[in-house]
């Protein structure tokens, strides 16, 4: 079964992800340094923002943890497609997006 919604959320968490890594190629990140839409944005072209609350969280959409990022994508509506809190896009795959239901 194909959803073609939540194929692309999970494209948007592997952007988040890619993004983090750019950020921290430029900048020194620490272990469990939490990065924000403020600080990412300058690396996330045509990003679909009006899918998502970029500011739940204090606005951290990923988090460095071993060297990997841990993504958050919050649905700014119930009953959406989002990346589940904690996940890594490129670990976990699509099986970390599920339906929002706060």
């Amino acid at each position: 079964y194909y959803d073609e919604e939540k194929e692309q959320v999970y494209q948007h968490a592997l952007w988040v992800e890619d993004a983090a890594h750019i950020y921290c190629s430029y900048t020194t990140c620490e272990q469990y340094e939490e990065l924000t839409w403020a600080e990412l944005e300058p690396y996330l072209f045509d990003f679909p923002t009006e899918m998502y609350d970029m500011y739940s969280n204090g606005g951290v959409i990923a988090m460095l943890f071993d060297g990997q990022f841990l993504i958050s994508l919050e649905r700014a509506d119930t009953g959406g497609w989002e990346f589940m809190t904690g996940c890594i896009p490129s670990v976990d795959g699509i099986e970390a997006v599920a339906i929002d239901t706060d």
